[in-house]
């Protein structure tokens, strides 16, 4: 007999009616093997996978056009680019 491991998570919402709806979803989600719980990426960890998942088919004048905006505008301390 295998045991298997239980995870517990927090869904809230405005009206248990709203709580219950989402409860279905994810449950359902769960059920076809497509739910994903949410994680704690950093803003600077979700840029460095987006820029490397998502920007493989951009010219290359609108990468260095993004990674500038990036620098300037999100990641101050320039540990990304």
């Amino acid at each position: 007999m295998a045991l298997t491991q239980r995870q517990e998570s927090t869904i809230s919402g405005k009206t248990q009616a709203e709580v219950t709806q989402k409860l279905r979803e994810v449950t359902a989600e769960i059920g076809k093997g497509v739910f994903k719980e949410a994680c704690k990426l950093t803003v600077g960890e979700w840029m460095d996978i987006w820029s490397t998942d998502y920007l493989v088919n951009v010219k290359p004048r609108t990468l260095e056009s993004y990674c500038c905006q990036i620098a300037k505008h999100v990641i101050f301390d320039g540990t990304i680019w």
